[in-house]
């Protein structure tokens, strides 16, 4: 059998059970990702995180202690918000995705941040 390469790891973590389970089948079909969902965020080590969706204000994002070491970590952090302006977080690694998303949404925010999906064919 041959050696799978690792999967990449992202954290979906919204307090709606239906977002994440959405987000969760997007990302692991389109990004070909494991995806872990937590709500609130977990005490795990930040350091395993390509990529974090949060459902939770910026505010919040730029407070939480856990936040902050995905930053810290390199993680690409997106915040699920329709009234935030994406272009005032240039620079930050903080991206934004309007909610309610939509899965050409998400493609468009993967690929803007770097993140390729496998393409089948």
């Amino acid at each position: 059998m041959n050696s799978a390469p690792l999967m990449r790891r992202f954290l979906v973590a919204t307090p709606s059970a239906v977002i994440n389970q959405d987000l969760r089948e997007a990302l692991e079909s389109y990004a070909d990702a494991h995806v872990d969902v937590f709500f609130p965020l977990p005490g795990l080590s930040p350091d395993c995180y390509e990529l974090a969706i949060l459902g939770m204000p910026i505010d919040q994002v730029i407070s939480d202690p856990f936040a902050r070491a995905l930053r810290k970590a390199g993680t690409a952090i997106v915040v699920l918000d329709s009234r935030l302006d994406s272009s005032a977080l240039k620079g930050t690694g903080v991206f934004v995705l309007d909610q309610p998303f939509s899965t050409e949404g998400l493609e468009r925010l993967l690929a803007e941040i770097g993140i390729v999906a496998s393409q089948k064919g």
